[in-house]
């Protein structure tokens, strides 16, 4: 089925990016050079043995996301984002892409999480 959610076209305009030694310069003239993001994040899971570090990763990008939009809208909670609900969909997306045969894929090749 077709999606009726219209994407915006690429800007053609295009910004000098200087990155040296690990460091990019601030974009806007009074941008801290350095801004520490822990506390907005969430605590490192532990993923066991189930080769679901993409699902992991995603998810922690995600609340880190509801954190900042929380914090901004004067929020105190943000729920918890489930990462094995996110691995499922990742695991089902790879059968649909590699066939029902997907045993081996998350270790050797790693997992998409798109298609």
């Amino acid at each position: 089925a077709s999606s009726s959610v219209k994407r915006p076209a690429a800007s053609s305009k295009k910004r000098k990016v200087t990155v040296s030694a690990g460091q990019a310069e601030p974009s806007a003239p009074g941008t801290q050079a350095k801004v520490d993001l822990r506390p907005f994040m969430s605590a490192v899971e532990d993923q066991k043995n189930s080769n679901s570090c993409a699902a992991n990763a995603v998810a922690g990008a995600y609340e880190y996301l509801a954190t900042r939009a929380a914090l901004r809208d004067g929020e105190d909670e943000v729920g918890e984002i489930s990462r094995l609900f996110i691995y499922y969909v990742g695991r089902k997306r790879d059968q649909i892409n590699w066939g029902e045969d997907t045993s081996k894929r998350p270790k050797d090749e790693g997992m998409t999480l798109g298609g």
